[in-house]
């Protein structure tokens, strides 16, 4: 059964809430933002889900009463292990690590795990000061994916579909690299969307950047002129050897 209305996930200053940014809203954002980062790895479904599962714990009530209490920006931060130094909010991004694990089994289930448990902190080893495993155990002592379930978090976030394929038939730098780029489609969606709830006119700055192909164009133009200048200037056999060196670094680029 999904749970009522009321659980944010960004906040402001503002006493009325009016521009608190919900909760459902914001996983689903990250969640679309990240599976179209993902997509392009073919683990469309998968960055999807790290997307939907990655603030899971914010509906945990300590986390509501701590959002309500402190208001602002920042009170969704939190720093998630002894090397991050000290946490801020109540710690929110385990949960959903747990949830993974829960769902999938060690395997595939720790994959998941390990962006959406670092999605504030950086990936962590699985084992070393600050691991992953040493917070998933502590975690589960503190039942914080119960706390998550119990505070509010709904059956239509928790119990999506299965995605098709996965990390499978990979060799182990393989997996390693495919959680890092699963955890990179997850940090910019969130990084993203939590721009646009809480800082709008910075968010709308972004339309306004050049493309990249135009940063291309300019670029290119600005090396062409240098090579030119320079051989014209100082036709010797450095500078010579200099363009031939850039003219294969940029054709093999």
């Amino acid at each position: 059964m999904d749970a009522p209305s009321g659980y944010y996930a960004h906040s402001t200053d503002r006493p009325d809430r009016a521009d608190w940014q919900p909760l459902r809203a914001h996983l689903e954002n990250v969640a679309k933002l990240a599976g179209e980062r993902a997509a392009k790895f073919e683990a469309g479904d998968w960055g999807y889900l790290v997307g939907l599962w990655h603030d899971l714990g914010k509906y945990d009530p300590d986390f509501q009463a701590y959002l309500a209490k402190v208001g602002g920006r920042d009170a969704h931060l939190e720093a998630e292990n002894e090397a991050t130094g000290p946490r801020r909010g109540p710690e929110h991004s385990i949960a959903g690590a747990l949830h993974a694990i829960d769902r999938f089994g060690e395997g595939t289930g720790r994959c998941l795990a390990f962006p959406i448990a670092g999605h504030h902190a950086g990936l962590a080893d699985w084992v070393d000061k600050g691991s992953l495993r040493e917070r998933l155990r502590k975690a589960r002592e503190r039942d914080m994916l119960g706390r998550a379930k119990y505070g509010g978090a709904p059956s239509s976030i928790l119990d999506v579909p299965n995605p098709e394929g996965g990390p499978r038939g990979l060799t182990f730098e393989g997996l390693a690299f495919w959680i890092r780029m699963l955890f990179s489609a997850l940090v910019d969606a969130d990084f993203l969307d939590t721009e646009e709830a809480i800082d709008r006119d910075r968010a709308a700055q972004r339309s306004q950047w050049p493309s990249l192909e135009q940063l291309r164009d300019t670029l290119d133009a600005h090396l062409d002129n240098k090579t030119e200048e320079a051989l014209r200037n100082r036709p010797g056999e450095v500078n010579r050897a200099r363009a031939d060196i850039l003219a294969s670094c940029r054709s093999h680029g």
